[in-house]
């Protein structure tokens, strides 16, 4: 008995993401569960929630609905399930897939998957303590760095504030940008940051913001007029 090959796999390589995709409510429960564990770092997240809308949506044409199956039952397996299949597709990762997806099917996402989107996004996806995990954040790449990558002269800096953040773009540049003044604050810290050892600095209202324990790991001290600032930006640096 033989099986057909096709590009070097065969029909049997796409089985686990079909038989998903063909599975619609399991397909449905795998997605909220593994799209609710890790949204707050998927920097696609929108996009992504837009094509759960429309491949579940009734009035999505079926062709349509197929391809985004696939692309969702994609990102729901682990890549264990078909480690040889996305190098052969030329997708290397789960990003790679959806906006392949998405540039097939676009003219059928609707302004309203988006909409119930970004509401979905508002309702459930803030991330508890943010300053204090990016303060944390800090201090262990600091750490790390110099020991690890020693050849590399990072600096580190952190802000806090609101931001804008989402996928910019079309068909032939499509990518991931993060957008506001606390942007801008850290880019000037971290140029900052390079003068000094260890290559770490943060803003007073990160730490300010931060709860115990790790508002006590750092020290607010000085202030300096970054560029592009209209007002002097109070420091602090890992105590």
């Amino acid at each position: 008995m033989t099986t057909e090959r096709m590009d070097g796999f065969t029909a049997e390589d796409f089985e686990p993401a079909r038989k998903l995709a063909q599975d619609r409510e399991g397909l449905r429960k795998r997605f909220k569960a593994k799209f609710k564990r890790i949204a707050a770092r998927l920097p696609f997240a929108e996009d992504l929630l837009a094509a759960y809308y429309c491949a579940f949506d009734r009035d999505t044409p079926r062709h349509v609905q197929l391809s985004l199956l696939g692309a969702l039952a994609y990102f729901v397996l682990p890549l264990d399930f078909m480690p040889d299949l996305l190098p052969v597709l030329g997708f290397t990762d789960d990003a790679a897939v959806l906006v392949a997806a998405l540039r097939m099917v676009a003219a059928n996402i609707r302004p309203d998957h988006r909409e119930a989107a970004r509401a979905t996004l508002a309702r459930g996806t803030e991330i508890d303590d943010a300053a204090g995990r990016a303060l944390a954040t800090a201090r262990t790449l600091a750490h790390r760095l110099p020991i690890e990558v020693p050849e590399l002269d990072a600096g580190i800096g952190v802000a806090f504030g609101p931001a804008v953040a989402g996928n910019i773009g079309d068909e032939r540049r499509f990518e991931f940008t993060v957008i506001g003044d606390p942007v801008n604050e850290a880019a000037r810290l971290t140029e900052l940051a390079k003068t000094r050892r260890p290559m770490v600095l943060a803003s007073a209202e990160v730490v300010d913001a931060a709860p115990p324990p790790e508002c006590t790991r750092w020290l607010v001290a000085g202030s300096a007029e970054l560029r592009g600032r209209t007002r002097p930006t109070r420091l602090a640096f890992p105590a």
